[in-house]
């Protein structure tokens, strides 16, 4: 429960991130779908689901499943080549593009060796302020309510706005029943008082506090858990080192998330350019090369986002607008299809479902 917030009411809608299981593709037009040439697929991690509430995980059996059905139905190609000429149609048929987001260190660990065993190449959009970190504040979150353990009873965050507390009641012992039953169930938002509310309740108050603050009290909520950063071990993001290693790879390309995986359409112009561009010039500095394509987190965007990559000789930025590229499909605001985490068979269902852009 959530008291000492004023009148100020949650919002439920305006939380950006959205489980893949319940985002669908828009179907197009035939004039439309005729002009499609190839899509691109978004990931995140490549490691075993456990209770996801986001969808952000695949495994790495059904990641090699999935990699071999693109290799045998698909042409992959890299977002670069695919970008320099989508537009004119130069693409090979069923082209498919993959790239993952926000920049996990099991990217490098799972997904990088798959990748190389069916040659396709890939980008990996790395959020900067992250790099070497022992969390990203989302997955911090989710480790100390979602995995069986016992916590303090009580939680107790003080925001500008008041004070939020949290009597975990019966939730203060999460047995391992408990969560393999949430992981079957997949109940969106968990029942009242349950882990998976309390949960959702602690990030939905976070997402509103400035993000400077909202990583003081992340640390925070760490310490009265009592974990430490080891205990984020199978979460954590890429090192230094694993992206230059990544860079020495000729199938990936390292592309920029911002600093602080912040929505652009959320900061204003001098934070928007902050985040654009300091995160490019640390990429740029750890591989010595050029970083010239973008991902928007959370798929957010405004127009001067947009315009300013342009500006700067970005070549592309992808959203997360699910559909086909068409030839018309602006670079900077390129549709991307969050993968599943699904078998070969109905992988291989969903991808011809994509090309079709229903």
């Amino acid at each position: 429960m959530i008291v000492g917030c004023g009148s100020h009411q949650i919002d439920y809608k305006q939380f950006k991130m959205v489980p893949i299981s319940k985002r669908t593709s828009r179907d197009q037009p035939e004039s439309v779908a005729a002009d499609n040439v190839g899509i691109i697929l978004s990931y995140h991690r490549i490691a075993d689901p456990g209770l996801d509430p986001w969808g952000l995980r695949v495994s790495p059996e059904n990641f090699e499943n999935q990699l071999s059905v693109i290799r045998k139905f698909g042409a992959p190609v890299s977002l670069r080549d695919f970008v320099s000429s989508y537009q004119t149609g130069n693409v090979p048929k069923n082209a498919v593009v993959i790239t993952f987001d926000d920049g996990y260190s099991d990217n490098f660990t799972e997904a990088l060796p798959l990748l190389k065993e069916f040659d396709i190449p890939s980008t990996i959009f790395v959020s900067s302020g992250f790099i070497g970190k022992p969390y990203f504040w989302w997955d911090a979150l989710e480790t100390i309510f979602l995995r069986p353990y016992r916590l303090p009873r009580n939680l107790t965050l003080c925001l500008d706005s008041g004070q939020a507390e949290w009597n975990l009641g019966n939730a203060v012992h999460y047995t391992r029943e408990q969560y393999e039953k949430d992981c079957i169930s997949c109940k969106w938002r968990g029942e009242p008082g349950s882990r998976l509310r309390i949960y959702h309740e602690v990030y939905e108050t976070l997402w509103l506090v400035p993000f400077r603050r909202r990583l003081e009290i992340v640390s925070e909520i760490v310490q009265w858990a009592g974990y430490d950063n080891c205990d984020f071990a199978v979460c954590i993001p890429l090192s230094t080192s694993q992206i230059r290693k990544f860079d020495s790879e000729d199938l990936i390309t390292i592309g920029a998330h911002t600093v602080n995986h912040l929505p652009l359409d959320t900061v204003n112009g001098n934070e928007r350019n902050d985040e654009i561009f300091d995160c490019r010039e640390k990429l740029q500095g750890i591989i010595s090369k050029l970083v010239d394509t973008f991902a928007y987190p959370h798929g957010k965007y405004d127009h001067e986002s947009s315009k300013l990559l342009e500006k700067y000789d970005f070549l592309c930025a992808c959203t997360t607008e699910e559909s086909p590229v068409n030839k018309r499909c602006n670079p900077f605001l390129l549709p991307r299809f969050a993968a599943a985490n699904v078998g070969g068979p109905e992988f291989l269902n969903w991808l011809s479902e994509c090309f079709a852009g229903r």
